[in-house]
């Protein structure tokens, strides 16, 4: 963890949320692979899908399904919601803590509105954030900073006053070009060396280190 900046000067949170608040990257590479091979007989890796990653669900899927796209965008929606984990790399409690600290809390996630409400329900999390802003709600996926400038405009906050918690290179690279101090969270990363490499201001390896850290300064 790399303490160059005070804990103090942070006064609005905004997280991801597929890989740094949830573990559920792994169940969605699933039913990305099993959704291609039944809507369009295509055989991905899981490094193929991962790849694609970055629009929403629903602009993934369209892009390589014509034929049969609103039942494999549905398909996507129910499995998602099936398969969803009930807790996450986060809780409810971690983010109460983090209110009464006196943060402001937000979300930017590439992932669309509906998959996010499912996830947001099953992890306890509704009426949590003060904003969210989701890849359906932007022109542009990451690692263009359109969500990240969004929130801080709605929310009146400066720059050097938000942090961003994210698990990916490309979530460095956003919050860079948004101007925004980026926490990697190291736990959720799929490829932990890359997300180092991209050299985030903070890297934590537990979910527990950061909530202390931005807690009690510890």
């Amino acid at each position: 963890m790399m303490m160059n900046r005070r804990r103090a000067q942070f006064s609005f949170l905004i997280f991801d949320v597929d890989g740094t608040i949830v573990d559920n990257i792994r169940m969605i590479v699933s039913i990305f692979q099993e959704l291609f091979l039944k809507f369009g007989h295509l055989t991905y890796s899981s490094e193929e899908i991962i790849r694609r990653f970055g629009p929403p669900e629903e602009e993934i899927i369209s892009r390589e399904i014509s034929e049969g796209r609103r039942e494999a965008i549905d398909y996507y929606l129910r499995e998602y919601e099936r398969r969803h984990p009930l807790t996450g790399f986060l809780s409810p409690m971690d983010f109460r803590s983090l209110r009464a600290a006196g943060f402001g809390l937000g979300i930017f996630t590439g992932k669309g509105r509906i998959s996010l409400s499912i996830t947001l329900r099953k992890m306890g999390l509704e009426n949590t954030f003060d904003i969210i802003v989701t890849g359906s709600d932007v022109p542009r996926s990451k690692p263009h900073p359109d969500g990240l400038n969004l929130i801080l405009q709605k929310v009146n906050v400066r720059q050097e006053k938000a942090l961003y918690i994210g698990d990916s290179p490309e979530d460095v690279l956003m919050a860079r070009a948004a101007g925004i101090t980026i926490a990697g969270a190291m736990w959720g990363a799929l490829d932990k060396s890359a997300l180092s490499a991209s050299r985030p201001e903070y890297l934590f390896e537990e979910p527990a280190l950061l909530i202390r850290w931005l807690v009690s300064g510890r």
